[in-house]
């Protein structure tokens, strides 16, 4: 704006002004008249003063010593003109969110075409959980056996911060078998990625070596093992395999060389003596005489 434009509107906002304490003033002379008019002819016998003014929308009230008020009613003022555009204000706070408004739903889309065809790869690759290895959330690790999915991101495994992580295929972490003699059985023990033991027995028949059994040995009835020759079967428990006593059946094998058995008698010599006499020497020494002249009759 320039300068002898700002002088003007200057001069015009104070003529303004101006013109409207004169319209007050001259509503205003009227009441004072009338209120200095009340005042005088109150009757009293010592001076009464004004402690105070205060005034409503259209009401002013004196407070005169003693207590006493006196209410002027004021007409309402003329309409002043109009104040000059200011400048513009800050800006205000950030308004409330309004209610979501109502929800169209549109025509349902034309179907799309086929996609491709799959790959035969894992998209992902699971990475080996490890103590000290940071795990992002939603990744897949291996652990223990099982794969499992962070849902939230961690540096340790399964093990040392279960609540971080969730089992989405449980595998084969521990398998052990242990031989229960007693209920001449197997005992199997499965633990499972997520700490789960899982137990079951398999029943096992009598036992059999094949060659002398170990020291020490707890055989039961039934249980067998093989020395030199011989088959040797538990017939009651705790038989010692060290010592054959009569807790032990003892059986050949079939198919070896048998112990050798005691010599015969036979021929040693056939000579004869005479023109009808055979003599027979056996073995033992012994003789026989035969006459070949019977034998041919």
């Amino acid at each position: 704006m320039a300068k002898e434009d700002g002088v003007a509107l200057g001069r015009q906002m104070t003529n303004a002004v101006k013109a409207y304490v004169a319209r007050c003033i001259s509503v205003l002379l009227p009441r004072i008249y009338e209120l200095e008019a009340k005042v005088a002819a109150i009757v009293v016998e010592k001076a009464v003063g004004i402690n105070g003014v205060s005034h409503e929308p259209g009401m002013m009230t004196l407070h005169l010593d003693g207590g006493t008020e006196i209410e002027v009613p004021l007409p309402a003022g003329e309409r002043g003109p109009p104040g000059a555009v200011g400048p513009p204000g800050e800006r205000g706070a950030q308004g409330e969110t309004g209610n979501a408004g109502a929800s169209i739903t549109g025509p349902k889309g034309e179907r799309g075409a086929d996609g491709r065809d799959g790959v035969d790869r894992v998209a992902i690759l699971p990475r080996r959980a490890r103590p000290g290895v940071s795990i992002e959330q939603n990744e897949l690790v291996l652990w223990n056996g099982g794969l499992f999915q962070a849902v939230r991101r961690s540096s340790d495994d399964p093990s040392q911060d279960p609540q971080s992580f969730q089992c989405v295929i449980a595998g084969i972490a521990d398998v052990r078998i242990a031989e229960n003699l007693e209920a001449r059985a197997i005992d199997v023990t499965v633990l499972d990625s997520t700490g789960h033991e899982y137990k079951a027995q398999f029943a096992t028949g009598p036992r059999f070596f094949a060659e002398t059994p170990p020291h020490g040995s707890k055989m039961l009835a039934g249980d067998s093992f093989l020395r030199g020759n011989w088959h040797y079967v538990a017939s009651k428990d705790g038989a010692d395999p060290d010592v054959l006593d009569d807790r032990w059946r003892r059986f050949n094998i079939r198919g070896t060389r048998g112990d050798q058995g005691e010599c015969g008698v036979g021929i040693a010599k056939i000579e004869q003596e005479a023109d009808d006499v055979l003599v027979i020497t056996l073995t033992n020494g012994e003789k026989s005489y035969v006459n070949l002249g019977r034998v041919h009759a």
